[in-house]
């Protein structure tokens, strides 16, 4: 296995700084399936960070992104339109479908979405919960201007997210808690 980057940290109260190796080594310490959620508004390198993790590990990725990313290819068309196209409880009942599939075949699992919201995440983890998974949240983090900068980038390819919805996304962030069901917390920031 080649050897894990050092990823840049910024060590928030409640939270420890720690590479990729480090999260690694904590999944394989123990026989017990994992569920990592990713939390995050878009452009912190939530994605950059599971496609790092799903090159040393093997995981089932659930990704609303990627289902819409799929479609867009199969209709030959962009990100965009085929997110406003698309019907979202069908998106959320796929993305439930292949969380019950990873459970039943006891896969480890990582949530690649942003799940700002205590509420959002509560719902997600509660089937991991039942499942006796260990839970742990990744929380990314990055500077305004890069989260900005990455938004220019992303909307370039046909990937853009309103203002509107940012602006909602990050006046409802809150942080995850240890009091939510996670083992561990770990922060980057990207």
């Amino acid at each position: 296995m080649p050897e894990a980057k050092t990823l840049p940290t910024k060590v928030l109260p409640d939270t420890q700084p720690f590479t990729l190796a480090d999260l690694i080594s904590q999944i394989k310490e123990t026989p017990v399936p994992f569920a990592v959620m990713m939390v995050g508004l878009p452009g912190t390198g939530k994605t950059t960070f599971v496609n790092r993790l799903r090159a040393e590990i093997d995981v089932v990725v659930i990704s609303t992104d990627d289902l819409i990313e799929g479609f867009a290819k199969e209709q030959g068309t962009t990100y965009d339109k085929a997110f406003y196209s698309l019907d979202r409880n069908e998106l959320a009942k796929q993305a439930l479908d292949k969380q019950k599939e990873a459970i039943a075949n006891g896969k480890n699992v990582v949530i690649d979405q942003t799940n700002v919201g205590e509420k959002t995440r509560r719902r997600k983890l509660g089937a991991f919960r039942k499942a006796k998974y260990r839970q742990i949240a990744v929380e990314c983090t990055a500077r305004k201007s890069d989260i900005e900068w990455r938004q220019i980038l992303r909307s370039e390819e046909g990937k853009t997210i309103p203002a509107s919805v940012m602006q909602t996304m990050i006046s409802g962030y809150q942080r995850p808690q240890a009091s939510e069901g996670f083992t561990s917390i770990f922060t980057i920031e990207s």
